[in-house]
């Protein structure tokens, strides 16, 4: 009857770690979700230049860690390295245009 008892508090143990494995997945994947819609949401202007080397940084973060100091390290050297553009909709170019062609 021990024996029974000790395997018990064994997978009982097994079994708390697990849900609390699962939590740290489940908040990791909401905050990959968050994380996601916000690039969605920015990249819908950018230009396929533009995404795809955005797509390319986010793959090495994921392969570094996006939390560990490597990936922070590669994050820093990029903003460095990589001048930030922003992006003009054809719209405020060809209302742009039109202002300078009326002076």
């Amino acid at each position: 009857a021990g024996e029974f008892i000790r395997h018990e508090h064994l997978f009982g143990n097994c079994f708390k770690e697990m849900s609390g494995i699962s939590s740290k997945v489940y908040r990791e994947l909401e905050l990959v979700k968050q994380t996601t819609q916000q690039k969605v949401n920015k990249l819908k202007l950018a230009t396929d230049d533009h995404t795809g080397l955005e797509i390319l940084h986010l793959f090495v973060l994921d392969l570094l860690g996006r939390d560990t100091p490597a990936a922070n390290i590669f994050t820093k050297k990029s903003d460095e390295d990589f001048r930030h553009t922003r992006v003009v909709t054809m719209q405020m170019k060809i209302v742009a245009g039109l202002i300078l062609f009326c002076l």
